[in-house]
């Protein structure tokens, strides 16, 4: 087993769980279309352009360990 030697308290070391397991979490105020120009299914469908949409599968990722044990 490895320890690790660190200066940080029990309160700090919590807190770097914490955070840690927040941004894991975090789903992010960003879409994928910001700052983008997309163009519509429906712009395509009009200019006779064949549109096949795939499916969509959303995993759900399990969390990391804890690093600092």
């Amino acid at each position: 087993m490895l320890k690790i030697i660190t200066n940080l308290t029990d309160e700090e070391m919590a807190r770097l769980k914490y955070v840690r397991r927040l941004y894991w979490h975090w789903k992010g105020s960003r879409q994928m279309k910001d700052g983008k120009e997309t163009i519509s299914t429906q712009e395509l469908q009009d200019r006779g352009i064949a549109y096949k949409e795939e499916p969509y599968i959303e995993y759900v990722k399990r969390p990391p360990h804890d690093k600092y044990l």
